[in-house]
């Protein structure tokens, strides 16, 4: 009798191999994608932080963040205050021109007031919610209000 392995026996273990490594790449994925949307609520939380330190900032007549100012626009002051972060569903740092009004850019933003009367420190609602590919990202929403 020979001794090794038949090409049955070895088809059935590269099968066996197959189908693991393809559920593992599944989970995987649904692992990254919990991992983008708790780093997007995170960074949405942490930049409305900033903000509201900007605004305390205004209120007592320090110069606080620059482009953070009553006459900037919101999306102008949010970019400059999430200057150091990297979107996570974007190869690039959070600037100004990917936080808009619209979720076609990477962080979306609604506000009860117009951006102009919410910066001008007269309060208001600012919610931030994470977009890919311009669908807004579910459970990624964070709202502060000023």
């Amino acid at each position: 009798m020979k001794k090794g392995f038949s090409l049955i026996e070895l088809l059935v273990v590269v099968a066996i191999i197959g189908v693991l490594a393809g559920a593992g790449i599944v989970g995987y994925q649904g692992y990254l994608d919990g991992v983008k949307k708790d780093t997007a609520k995170s960074q949405s939380t942490q930049l409305l932080r900033a903000l509201q330190a900007a605004q305390i900032s205004a209120d007592a007549g320090l110069s606080g963040q620059e482009d953070c100012g009553p006459a900037d626009p919101l999306n102008a002051c949010l970019g400059a205050l999430g200057s150091t972060l990297e979107s996570p569903y974007q190869d690039s740092k959070i600037t100004s021109a990917n936080i808009g009004g619209a979720c076609a850019s990477g962080i979306h933003f609604t506000s009860s007031l117009d951006i102009t009367t919410l910066m001008k420190n007269l309060g208001g609602t600012v919610v931030l919610e994470a977009c890919d590919n311009g669908a807004a990202v579910g459970d990624t929403a964070a709202s502060i209000t000023l």
